[in-house]
C-alpha cells in the first residue's frame, strides 16, 4: 500500500500552490519565501573538519554550493588565478580583456543550466575594460565562470578560488578546522544527502514556481512584441530606455560533445496567459521590467536551487561505472514506484504522489535522462 506524507498530499490545496497557478497573482511573496528557504546559512552548518591523514588531504563535507552562496550573499570579491573557458571564447565589441589570468570581481549569483548539469558563478569581471556607446570607459563586465562541467563533475578548468574571508567567515573556518594552510578543499559541489529533497514539498513547489515564472516570461515577450507592432515604443532616454548590448562574435575552435542530460517536471495546471499591462508606453515599460526581473533574477536563483537538488538525485540513481541504479525513496514515501510514462514521443519516468479520485490527474513528478549535444571548446 502506498503511503505519502501529508505535506505532499496537501500541496494541491495549499495557499502557495493556489497562488502559483493563479495568473492574476504576481507571486512576489512566494518568490521571496522560496529564496529564503533555499538560502544557505553557512554558520548553522556542521561540516566535518578537514584533516591531514597520512599526508593526504581529506576534503571537508561542507559542499561548495553552500560556501559559494554565502559569498554571493555578501557579494564577496573572488579571484580565479587560472580559468580555461569551456564553451569557447566570445569577443564583445567595445570590450577588452586585460588578462586571461586572475579573473576577479564581485561574485553576484549562481547559475545552473536547464538541461545538462553545468553550474557557474556569475561575476563582475574586473579584468574587462569597456568602451561604452557614449564614449566613456568603464571597468567590469558580467561573466559566467563554470564550476561544474556539463556532466555534473568538477570542471578542472577552474583549479581554485581565492578570496578574503570576512571576520565571521574566518572565525567559522577556523573554529570548524576547515582551513588547510591557506586553502579549502571541497569533496562535493552538492551534499550527497540532498537527494531526499527531490521528494520534498519545497522542491516540488519551487519547481512549480519556476515553471510558472518561465511561462510568464514567454507571455511578457509576446506582449511586448504585440505592443511594439501596434506602434508603441520605448523611450529613447531615461527610465525604460532599452540598453544596447554590444555585438558578440564566437572565436576559437569548438566541437560537438554528447553529454547526459536530466530534465524533471511537476505535472500541474500552469497558466499560459497573464494579466496584460496597459496598452501604452507605461505598460510596455512595465512588461519589460517584469520580464527582466523574472528571467535574469528570480528564475536563475530558484533554478539553481532545484537543479542542485536534481544533481544530488541524479548522482544517487546513476553510477558512472555501472549505469542506472534505480530510484531510492525517502522515509516519508513507501509502497510507491516510478512508472514508464510517455508524452507524445518522449519517454519519462513518472511518480504519482497524490490522486484524489481514480483516473483523475493528480500531483505527479516525472523525470527523464537523455543524451544532448553541446558545443564546447576544443582542448589544446
Amino acid at each position: 500500500m502506498k503511503h505519502v506524507a501529508s505535506t505532499l498530499k496537501s500541496i494541491p490545496t495549499s495557499e502557495v500552490f493556489k497562488k502559483i497557478v493563479d495568473p492574476t497573482d504576481d507571486c512576489v511573496d512566494i518568490v521571496a519565501d522560496m529564496k529564503a528557504h533555499w538560502a544557505y546559512d553557512l554558520y548553522t552548518r556542521r561540516p566535518g573538519p578537514a584533516l591531514l591523514e597520512d599526508g593526504v588531504l581529506k576534503p571537508t563535507d561542507l559542499d561548495l554550493a553552500c560556501f559559494l552562496a554565502a559569498l554571493v550573499d555578501r557579494k564577496a570579491v573572488i579571484n580565479l588565478p587560472v580559468y580555461r573557458s569551456r564553451r569557447g571564447a566570445t569577443v564583445r565589441k567595445g570590450e577588452h580583456v586585460v588578462s586571461k589570468d586572475n579573473r576577479h570581481g564581485h561574485v553576484l549569483g549562481l547559475v545552473a543550466n536547464m538541461g545538462v548539469f553545468s553550474f557557474s558563478v556569475r561575476m563582475q569581471d574586473m579584468n574587462v575594460m569597456v568602451t561604452n556607446d557614449d564614449g566613456k570607459d568603464t571597468v567590469g563586465a558580467y561573466r559566467n565562470f563554470m564550476v561544474v562541467d556539463l556532466d555534473g563533475q568538477w570542471y578542472d578548468g577552474w583549479k581554485k578560488i581565492e578570496f578574503l574571508p570576512s571576520r565571521k567567515e574566518n572565525d567559522f573556518l577556523t573554529d570548524r578546522k576547515l582551513w588547510t594552510g591557506n586553502e579549502i578543499v571541497f569533496e562535493n559541489f552538492v551534499h550527497p544527502n540532498r537527494w531526499t529533497s527531490f521528494y520534498g514539498q519545497w522542491y516540488l513547489l519551487t519547481k512549480l514556481l519556476v515553471q510558472r515564472l518561465r511561462a510568464e516570461v514567454k507571455f511578457r515577450n509576446k506582449e511586448m512584441k504585440e505592443k511594439l507592432a501596434a506602434g508603441i515604443s520605448f523611450p529613447v532616454v531615461g527610465e525604460g530606455a532599452p540598453r544596447q548590448w554590444p555585438e558578440t562574435e564566437r572565436v576559437g575552435n569548438v566541437e560537438t560533445k554528447e553529454v547526459t542530460a536530466f530534465e524533471a517536471e511537476v505535472d500541474a495546471p500552469i497558466p499560459e496567459t497573464f494579466r496584460v499591462y496597459s496598452n501604452d508606453q507605461t505598460g510596455l515599460i512595465a512588461a519589460k521590467k517584469r520580464q527582466v526581473l523574472l528571467q535574469y533574477t528570480d528564475v536563475p536563483t530558484l533554478n539553481f536551487a532545484v537543479r542542485a537538488t536534481e544533481l544530488a538525485f541524479f548522482n544517487m540513481i546513476c553510477d558512472v561505472r555501472t549505469g542506472f541504479g534505480g530510484e531510492p525513496f525517502p522515509s516519508w514515501i513507501s509502497g510507491a514506484r516510478w512508472e514508464d510514462h510517455k508524452i507524445k514521443r518522449t519517454s519519462w519516468k513518472r511518480l504519482v504522489l497524490h490522486q484524489q479520485f481514480p483516473f483523475e490527474k493528480g500531483l505527479a513528478l516525472r523525470y527523464r535522462v537523455y543524451k544532448k549535444s553541446e558545443q564546447v571548446a576544443i582542448e589544446s
